[in-house]
């Protein structure tokens, strides 16, 4: 996921099997990405930005929760849903050959790994 006050954007991300010792590295990730879902594609962006006017006034904090669909014990896409105050945005990915490899993945123990940058992190 990555965000900022005025989009979100979502990519899943698979990689081929881990070296050796357990560890994926950068060239067998796919860093590029499939299965994207955008706020502006989803036509939500009327709906997503700073100010009390939007769904998800993104001056105030929201809760994100990602949901991954399963068929046959792969997953098969999933679901971002943004929430605030009682109302919320819901965007959704469908990419069943994609998605598969990710159920490998995470089968094989890789692991999520979630970040938040404030602009004083980039200094």
């Amino acid at each position: 996921m990555e965000a900022n006050q005025w989009g979100f954007h979502t990519t899943m991300h698979a990689c081929d099997a881990p070296n050796e010792q357990g560890w994926y590295s950068a060239e067998s990730c796919d860093f590029r990405g499939q299965c994207a879902v955008d706020i502006e594609d989803a036509g939500a962006a009327d709906r997503y930005g700073p100010g009390a006017q939007f769904d998800i006034n993104t001056l105030e904090p929201f809760n994100v929760r990602v949901d991954y669909h399963q068929f046959d014990s792969s997953w098969v896409g999933y679901t971002t849903t943004m929430t605030q105050s009682g109302r919320s945005i819901v965007l959704s990915g469908d990419c069943r050959d994609y998605a598969s490899r990710m159920t490998r993945n995470v089968t094989d123990g890789m692991a999520f790994v979630v970040s938040s940058w404030r602009p004083e992190s980039a200094q």
